[in-house]
């Protein structure tokens, strides 16, 4: 747990050899890890969306064509036309689609997610909540660094990366991550002396715009004014001009709570809007809600304690919650849940990066993980929810070496990063062929 208390150094300092060498390192061990997987199958979604898309395939020597490629897709609500635009350039700068095209690019954004998490995360440690939190002697480059390599190397993320069509989510997860650094460092200054119009006019703008990017990516990219809400609750707290007047801490809970407030207000006055939409499925609304809190759970055991046996592209054998018994542990994870947010409310000021971490995910899960009737797991869902967590295994790392000091960090942080190499290899490994992944499923 991360307590208040002292002093961290607000990241602003020259990066340091050791970090960059540090950096070099993940950099090169994740770029050997995921091309182990490169030549590995298109399959699924990837079919009708890229291999049997005309539309898509393009010279790029029309202008028109550009634009009826990026509107050729028949998922989600707005057709996702920005990751279909970049599918478009895949095929114009390769001659054709060929896996290994496709998902080099996929690891180059993955890569990028990386560096703009660490941005993120030296924001985050220099917000109010967090400028006295004490994570040992460890400057916040280094913590960033931590955070940001724990995220690239997780095994989780390989049936994000490795899988084409699922550039949407990443594409997503970075215009939503670059539109909350920009909100960050913008608050940081604002926290501290204010902002004149000129100023929120221009950070308004950015965050228009990297809204509707993230959106036209994939539907995900609408929750990112509801992250920043969580940014603003748990880590800002209204602080403005060095002080927290009680109409910002309002807004920002206002923020916080509208969705919530949205969906209900829409069950009440029409009972059926999402429940209505479960017809084609072989479970309702209600079935869906119930195993979505075991499912979250479950995700969030595969990110803690990454069991690369337990993970797949395929979950069909996870049942159904058909009531709040059956199966029993239904019941035991609504509790949970219940439990977790009562006590996030109560100690968010005494655990600032805890609430956070906990918030974030659950926001960043709500779209696919409440009311809509999608299939109920994919482990590409934990893309962007996942970097919370991230960070608050960073600090808490460092917090924990610091408090025990019998073991160098160094050490702790070298075991880490090899247990989490070897796994990411083991499944990049699987992902090398159509046979060998059929066969890692089936186990």
């Amino acid at each position: 747990m991360v307590e208040s208390g002292a002093i961290v150094d607000h990241g602003l300092k020259p990066v340091s050899g050791a970090v960059f060498v540090l950096a070099g390192g993940v950099l090169l061990a994740c770029l050997l890890a995921y091309g182990v997987g490169l030549n590995g199958p298109l399959f699924f979604d990837d079919v009708p969306n890229l291999l049997n898309n005309d539309l898509v395939q393009i010279d790029g020597k029309t202008l028109d064509d550009w634009r009826i490629a990026a509107l050729s897709s028949e998922s989600g609500l707005f057709y996702r036309p920005v990751a279909m635009f970049t599918f478009a350039l895949n095929h114009v700068a390769f001659v054709g689609f060929s896996a290994a095209s496709l998902k080099a690019t996929n690891v180059a954004i993955h890569l990028l997610l990386g560096a703009l998490l660490y941005l993120f995360t030296l924001a985050l440690l220099n917000t109010p909540a967090l400028r006295t939190v004490r994570a040992g002697a460890y400057p916040t480059q280094f913590i960033a660094l931590l955070a940001a390599s724990i995220w690239l190397l997780h095994p989780i993320h390989v049936s994000t990366v490795l899988y084409a069509v699922q550039r949407m989510a990443q594409l997503s997860a970075l215009f939503t991550l670059a539109g909350l650094l920009v909100y960050t460092r913008y608050r940081l200054r604002w926290a501290d002396v204010g902002a004149g119009p000129g100023e929120l006019v221009a950070a308004s703008i950015w965050l228009v715009l990297l809204g509707l990017l993230a959106s036209l990516s994939k539907e995900n990219g609408a929750l990112m004014p509801w992250l920043i809400a969580v940014v603003e609750v748990t880590l800002f707290r209204g602080t403005w001009r060095g002080q927290a007047p009680l109409r910002l801490v309002g807004l920002g809970w206002c923020v916080l709570l509208l969705p919530l407030v949205l969906v209900a207000i829409i069950v009440m006055v029409s009972p059926d809007a999402f429940s209505g939409r479960f017809g084609r499925r072989e479970f309702t609304l209600e079935e869906r809600l119930l195993t979505q809190a075991r499912v979250l759970w479950q995700y969030l055991s595969w990110l803690l304690v990454p069991n690369i046996l337990d993970m797949g592209f395929f979950q069909d054998d996870i049942p159904i919650s058909r009531g709040l018994l059956s199966p029993f542990t239904t019941l035991l994870a609504l509790l949970a849940w219940a439990g977790v947010l009562i006590a996030t409310l109560l100690w968010r000021q005494r655990f600032p990066l805890l609430a956070f971490a906990l918030l974030f995910y659950l926001v960043a899960h709500s779209m696919e993980s409440t009311v809509f009737p999608l299939d109920m797991v994919f482990e590409h869902r934990n893309y962007l929810p996942s970097m919370g967590f991230a960070v608050l295994a960073a600090v808490a790392l460092c917090r924990g070496v610091t408090c025990f000091n019998r073991v160098p960090l160094r050490t702790v942080v070298g075991v880490i990063f090899a247990i989490l190499l070897a796994l990411l290899v083991v499944r990049t490994y699987a992902w090398r062929d159509e046979m060998t992944l059929a066969r890692f499923e089936v186990i």
